[in-house]
């Protein structure tokens, strides 16, 4: 296991991987101990490695900077339920600059009442912004939740050049 930890213009974001790739990405903190705590406070022996994710560090600056996310990250979703895959591959195919709501998530992977569980799926999301969760709003196109809170929510949908009320 690998990982690393750096500055964006948003806060201190951490990245772990394995062998199989990356297996998940913090949202901006305050610091880099509360990033290190969320990547490793399982346990997982893991050494720094800043090198391996020079591509990811890239890419997230130039979102911060207000460019396209633009990642070819391998994402190990192994350790994904095969229904959180299926949510967060559709997730995934949101483009940038446009939302879509909990009942599209749904109505896309063929689940129509589904709404709590694919809501806990995309908050329990480990890729957050390069899966972009923050893309998903409710129906009556009002934010809903957000697990890094509403505040990043709604800087990660300006930065978009998203307009919600």
């Amino acid at each position: 296991m690998r990982f690393a930890i750096w500055q964006t213009p948003f806060g201190h974001m951490g990245a772990l991987a394995g062998a199989a790739g990356l297996i998940s990405l913090t949202l901006p903190m305050e610091s880099p101990e509360d990033v290190f705590r969320e990547l490793l406070g399982k346990g997982e022996p893991a050494h720094e490695d800043s090198g391996y994710f020079a591509g990811l560090i890239r890419a997230l600056t130039n979102y911060f900077n207000g460019q396209e996310l633009n990642c070819s990250c391998q994402l190990d979703l192994s350790r994904l339920t095969p229904f959180r895959r299926k949510v967060l591959q559709a997730v995934a195919t949101i483009p940038y600059g446009q939302v879509r709501s909990y009942k599209w998530v749904g109505e896309s992977i063929g689940c129509l009442r589904g709404f709590r569980a694919i809501g806990q799926a995309v908050g329990a999301n480990p890729f957050p912004v390069l899966i972009p969760c923050h893309r998903v709003i409710a129906s009556d196109g009002s934010l809903g939740g957000y697990t890094g809170g509403l505040d990043h929510k709604r800087r990660f949908l300006r930065l978009e050049g998203i307009k919600i009320s």
